[in-house]
């Protein structure tokens, strides 16, 4: 009896880390996908003006679990500043 006892125990411990592995790699895939505006704005997230750099800030404030669908509806802004190739200057006067 001890012996079965011991395999379900090991065989249980194997459930939980398959299940925690694939629960990581589903949210990570979930984190990629970009969702759409209706359903970021079921999420309570407004597309259309959210920052990726808010929802990084989240985890301060204890809200670690909003991080993943904010990003998938947050603003990619780029660092990389916009060059253009000229410019027109008009003085008026």
């Amino acid at each position: 009896d001890k012996m079965k006892l011991v395999n379900r125990e090991e065989g249980a411990s194997w459930i939980f880390v398959a299940y925690m592995y694939a629960s990581l790699w589903f949210q990570s895939v979930l984190a990629s996908l970009e969702l759409s505006v209706e359903d970021c704005l079921s999420a309570g997230f407004n597309k259309a003006n959210l920052l990726c750099s808010s929802c990084s800030s989240l985890p301060e404030f204890k809200l670690e679990i909003l991080e993943e669908p904010c990003m998938s509806c947050c603003q990619k802004v780029s660092l990389k500043p916009k060059t253009y190739s000229g410019a027109l200057l008009e003085v008026c006067g």
